[in-house]
């Protein structure tokens, strides 16, 4: 029996032509859409919402009685239609702003409509007053919604700097049960921001007496640390109000802090310190003082009066960075600057520690690199063995270690004073120059960066002091 191969019918060949008909029109459409999408102009404009909601009352009545449904409609609408394709940088918000405005007029008790409002009033269009107002208002019509209160903490703070209207939203969120304490914390936070330390200190120890008697460890810690951020930062105020009052009388900043403290700039001032803190906590707590009672002992016995340059919060002095001094005046008239920028060379010993310690790291591994022999070539030495710019030197032991002078008088406990001439709270009088510390001093003076009396000869950058007025490099 023989086989043949059937040729194929007329129905199988004109199948093959569709088909093959219909891959070439789709292979068409493909390059036709691609050339299509090559050359489309994107027209945000046409995707603007421009749609007018009524007033509120008109509505209730259009709606016979199911605003609810029309409210979920319209919100799920919003939700749907408000892409980022409707923002024009020239075009208004407040047809956004109304809309959700109205909107909430209708159904007050909606807070998820204040949040979203917020969302694509002043998260994704940058109109922060409008979504401020929505949250405002929902905060308002939903006493218990602590979330809206921490939305309009977070725009006021973080998108608006602007801490009075972050202060509403804690006094509203301090109203709501529910409302968690790292909310309520904020209010810290805003007192700080706003300059106010005294009261954000007593807000810290509020919450610092309720986490000890609760035995919450974490956040008693983490509260106790805060403590160093605020002295420091309200002990800088003092030091900065009185180089404003030197400013005023001379017309310009002091180079040095000898010239602040030199005249009557320091004021009598209360301020709470660090170890005033801690002495009252354990006073407190020793006499079993519980709740507002111990909360309002620490408050009181933490402060003290200080007539001249405060302590900072660990115990070493505020001085003014020469360094920084010169590259900040090298950008123009300092008085033209913010007072954070003005200022931003005073420091302290202890907060310039970790600088110190930086830079030991960073350079002790090249050191030790470039041991020959068990010595250290003199090049090296020369390179390494500096000023740190706070009264000390960097050095090299014999067996090649990088040491700092002003990090040794730290950990051990020594006084890391700069020589600075001027009263305050010290338990040592001030000193004129290094001579106290004859190490520092003898360094120094080989290296010519003091004279036989003490007194500096060049500034921070090596340049002799007469050459101060050059712009810096």
């Amino acid at each position: 029996m023989s086989s043949s191969v059937r040729p194929p019918s007329f129905a199988s060949a004109r199948t093959l032509s569709q088909l093959a008909a219909l891959a070439l029109c789709g292979g068409a459409a493909v390059v036709m859409q691609g050339d299509y999408f090559d050359t489309f102009e994107s027209r945000p404009e046409l995707f603007e919402q421009r749609l007018r909601l009524l007033d509120a009352p008109v509505m209730r009545v259009m709606t016979l009685g199911f605003k609810d449904v029309y409210v979920d409609y319209m919100f799920l609408k919003a939700i749907q239609g408000l892409g980022s394709g409707w923002i024009r940088p020239e075009a208004s918000r407040e047809g956004m702003y109304n809309y959700f405005d109205k909107l909430s007029d209708l159904e007050r008790d909606f807070p998820p409509l204040y949040a979203f409002g917020n969302l694509v009033v002043a998260d994704q269009g940058k109109y922060i007053p409008g979504g401020q107002k929505l949250l405002r208002k929902g905060v308002e019509w939903n006493r218990g919604e602590w979330q809206l209160a921490q939305l309009g903490i977070y725009n006021a703070i973080w998108l608006a700097n602007n801490p009075d209207d972050a202060r509403w939203f804690v006094e509203m969120a301090k109203r709501m049960p529910e409302a968690p304490e790292f909310v309520l914390r904020f209010e810290e936070y805003i007192e700080r921001r706003l300059g106010k330390y005294d009261a954000a200190f007593d807000v810290t120890v509020d919450y610092f007496v309720r986490y000890s008697e609760a035995g919450n460890e974490g956040e008693r810690e983490l509260l106790f640390n805060r403590l160093n951020d605020i002295f420091d930062q309200w002990n800088l105020q003092v030091v900065e109000d009185a180089m404003d009052r030197f400013f005023e009388e001379k017309g310009f900043l002091p180079q040095n802090m000898e010239e602040l403290l030199a005249g009557d700039y320091f004021q009598r001032t209360e301020v709470a310190t660090m170890a005033g803190f801690i002495s009252a906590v354990e006073m407190a707590f020793g006499r079993n003082l519980t709740g507002d009672e111990a909360k309002t002992f620490i408050q009181a016995q933490s402060r003290q009066q200080v007539d001249g340059l405060p302590p900072d919060p660990k115990g070493t002095w505020y001085f003014l960075s020469s360094g920084a001094r010169i590259e900040i005046e090298a950008k123009g008239d300092p008085s033209s600057l913010w007072p954070e920028d003005r200022y931003a060379y005073v420091a302290s010993i202890s907060s310039y520690r970790e600088v110190l310690e930086t830079q030991i790291v960073s350079n002790a591994y090249r050191i030790k690199n470039s041991i020959v022999d068990g010595k250290v070539p003199d090049d090296i030495r020369e390179t390494y063995e500096v000023a740190d710019g706070v009264g000390g030197h960097f050095y090299i032991t014999p067996d090649g270690e990088y040491r700092n002078s002003t990090l040794d008088r730290l950990v051990s406990g020594g006084d890391p004073r700069l020589g600075a001439r001027g009263r305050g709270p010290f338990p040592l009088p001030l000193e004129p120059s290094l001579n106290d510390f004859q190490n520092d001093f003898d360094w120094a003076q080989k290296k010519g960066l003091i004279d036989a009396q003490g007194n500096l000869a060049v500034d921070p950058l090596g340049r002799p002091l007469g050459e101060l007025d050059e712009p810096a490099e």
